[in-house]
């Protein structure tokens, strides 16, 4: 049986980091946000056994579209903080825009990021 990519990451996670081999049950969320879909994986890791509870495909919630939502967000953080429209120019958008999809590149790979 094949394995979407979520689900062989979370595979990964189980068996490979020491963690999850311990007694207590954890819920890990997988998040992959590739470039046209993002896919997401809940799995229950005890004791490096993996049991998948749930799995979703958005084909129309790729790395475009949440690159748009980052973008969006971080442009209305610098309004509140700093009461300057980010957007406004084309320059400053397109390093908003470039930031964040680096970030989203960044978080799709690790745990997390600054």
């Amino acid at each position: 049986r094949l394995l979407s990519e979520g689900a062989a990451a979370a595979l990964d996670c189980a068996l490979s980091r020491p963690e999850y081999t311990q007694p207590e049950e954890r819920a890990v969320a997988f998040v992959d946000a590739g470039h046209a879909a993002t896919q997401v994986c809940i799995a229950s890791i005890k004791q490096g056994q993996l049991r998948m509870l749930a799995h979703a495909d958005a084909a129309d919630a790729g790395g475009e579209a949440l690159d748009e939502l980052l973008l969006r967000h971080f442009a209305a953080e610098i309004e509140a903080r700093h009461g300057v429209d980010a957007l406004a120019g084309a320059r400053s958008a397109e390093r908003l825009r470039a930031a964040c999809e680096g970030l989203r590149r960044v978080l799709s790979a690790n745990r997390d990021a600054s």
